[in-house]
Order: structure tokens, then C-alpha cells, then sequence
């Protein structure tokens, strides 16, 4: 389980070696309705390979949509990974929960 207090906030994981990807599958758990994943050779310096944007539900009327997603991109090298949280439904300190 990982719980940031406030948002925006973001979680970030380093690797022992570099890795190369061109997916990345998501399951989307307290409702974190936007975010971004970034990655980085460095730690440094970060870029975007995916986002997920939605709706505000309760402005919209927009249903809420699946809680898995598959992002698929140009294969990319990296040793860093992070999710920024920019907007969630969550109950406060509950963000990211596995």
C-alpha cells in the first residue's frame, strides 16, 4: 500500500539496471482518475509515456469507466518510474492502494 496526504503528489520507483518497455498496464484503484506516468534514465530528468485524463463524473454525468488500462508506445529505456497523481476521488491518504 502506498498513501500520499494531498494532491498533486506522485510515487517513484528505481530500478537496479536500465529496463525497456512499450506498455504499460494500469489498474486503476480509488479512483485515481488523472495521472501521468514518466520515466526517466537518470532520476533527473522525466517524460511523460502515458496520462490518463478524465471528466469530472459529478459535473459531467460521464459513467464512470474500467479500472484497467493497457497503454501502448514507442519502446523506451529507463532505471525510474513515477505515477503522478493529479486528481482522485479517494478518501484523503488513500491513493494507491495494491
Amino acid at each position: 500500500d502506498w498513501a500520499g496526504t494531498t494532491i498533486p503528489t506522485w510515487l517513484q520507483v528505481s530500478f537496479d539496471k536500465t529496463y525497456a518497455i512499450r506498455s504499460i498496464r494500469c489498474i486503476n484503484v480509488y479512483h485515481s482518475t488523472t495521472y501521468r506516468i514518466e520515466v526517466s534514465a537518470d532520476g533527473t530528468s522525466w517524460t511523460s509515456i502515458c496520462a490518463r485524463i478524465t471528466p469530472d463524473e459529478e459535473e459531467s454525468g460521464v459513467a464512470e469507466e474500467p479500472d484497467d488500462f493497457v497503454f501502448h508506445f514507442a519502446q523506451i529505456n529507463f532505471r525510474s518510474l513515477r505515477i503522478y497523481f493529479i486528481k482522485n476521488y479517494a478518501p484523503a491518504g488513500q491513493i494507491l492502494k495494491r
